[in-house]
């Protein structure tokens, strides 16, 4: 690995006369190349960085060099985010996976010519509300539970739709008969999908037009949960 493009990690301690000393926050200095950093480099500083187990498509980060306008300085906490934004600006996708006590990490390819492009979305991690709120600076691909409990979970997938233009990484969908909304997208615009989310079920709570609108929308899922298990009941009686 050249040394002229990542620096050594640079240990920062700010010193304040009379006050406890904080705890020392490391950082990681990348320096520019004008003939762009290969991605190969900055998966090898991610490894070190974080561990874990990494599978890669030797393939897909052939010749691909990311190219920054200046030199960059970022904390190891948030190097994560950084990572995973420059291997966005080529294409690329980082997904991560905690099981038995280790983490796997895959880097794969998007894009029309990507291998395996049906299977973006099932390679997502699953996370819950806190653990979304955790990785919202980050732009990694998962899974998430929303549920709606003053606007209608229709109207809320129909009106966030906007935000999940890309089918082969996003969707949003209601489970049909509940309040659960199942969406799939990267964390950075998931976190502010939540946020948008938590404003709109806010400005609803206290609304009684959107109350009976909900009770109503309640009611015809229930009408047609009962009317499709009396279509099941006749066609196992024969239709008669």
């Amino acid at each position: 690995m050249r040394a002229s493009w990542i620096a050594s990690i640079a240990l920062f301690v700010p010193m304040v006369v009379g006050a406890a000393t904080p705890a020392r926050q490391e950082s990681v200095g990348i320096g520019a190349d004008p003939q762009g950093i290969p991605v190969e480099e900055l998966i090898a500083r991610a490894q070190e960085i974080v561990g874990g187990a990494w599978l890669l498509e030797p393939r897909d980060l052939k010749d691909v060099r990311v190219h920054l306008a200046g030199n960059v300085e970022v904390t190891r906490d948030r190097f994560l985010g950084f990572f995973e934004r420059c291997l966005a600006s080529q294409d690329l996708l980082h997904v991560e996976h905690p099981d038995a006590g280790v983490t796997t990490h895959r880097v794969m390819k998007l894009g029309q010519q990507a291998r395996g492009q049906n299977s973006l979305k099932t390679n997502a991690r699953t996370v819950s509300a806190a653990e979304l709120a955790a990785l919202a600076e980050r732009h990694t691909l998962v899974t998430t539970l929303f549920e709606a409990k003053h606007v209608p979970a229709r109207e809320l997938v129909t009106t966030l739709n906007l935000y999940f233009a890309d089918s082969a990484t996003e969707s949003i969908r209601n489970v049909e008969g509940t309040d659960q909304i199942v969406a799939t997208g990267f964390t950075d615009n998931l976190a502010r999908v939540a946020g948008m989310i938590r404003d709109l079920e806010a400005a609803a709570a206290d609304d009684p037009e959107v109350a009976t609108q909900r009770e109503l929308v309640a009611a015809q899922q229930q009408l047609a949960v009962r009317v499709d298990e009396l279509e099941r009941r006749l066609k196992a009686a024969g239709g008669k």
